[in-house]
Parts: C-alpha cells; sequence; structure tokens
C-alpha cells in the first residue's frame, strides 16, 4: 500500500493501516504545506506530536514551519518546551 497516497486521499484510512507510523501525518502536512495550508499543516504535525511524541524529532522542523507561516509559533513553542523539558 502506498500510505503518501493513501494520505493524501484519506488520513484517517492512513491512520488505520498504520497508526503508530508518523510517515502518513508527515507527509500529509507537506502536502498541505506545500499547497499552501499552513493552517492544516500546522493541525496535522500538532496531533502527531500529541498523539506519538516519539516522533516528535522528525516533526519538529515541519511544526515550527507551518506554526509560523500560519501565525501560531507560541503555540509552537510551548508544545515543544514542554516536550523537551
Amino acid at each position: 500500500v502506498e500510505l503518501v497516497g493513501v494520505a493524501d486521499a484519506n488520513p484517517e484510512q492512513a491512520r488505520a493501516i498504520a497508526p503508530q507510523a508518523p510517515r502518513p501525518r508527515l507527509e500529509l502536512a507537506a502536502l498541505r504545506s506545500r499547497a499552501g495550508d499552513a493552517a492544516a499543516a500546522y493541525e496535522i504535525l500538532e496531533g502527531l506530536a500529541r498523539e506519538l511524541p516519539a516522533a516528535l524529532g522528525h516533526a519538529a522542523r515541519p511544526l515550527a514551519d507551518a506554526a509560523r507561516a500560519c501565525g501560531r509559533a507560541g503555540k509552537a513553542r510551548t508544545l515543544l518546551e514542554e516536550a523537551y523539558t
């Protein structure tokens, strides 16, 4: 199964296929960011950080980038500080 294609078409299906895998959400967030929807990318990455904290190392930079692009830098900073302190 091509998870990237599934993630773009149906994020819930991608999570059902691989619920503990961060990649479908990371790819979906990247697609949303490239499409100019930083807020959607941020929401996806924030959910990933909260649901799979072990994946935060992979999500931190795109999370910060999306947060800056959609005006949620303070919220992202708090999330990252809580995770790393």
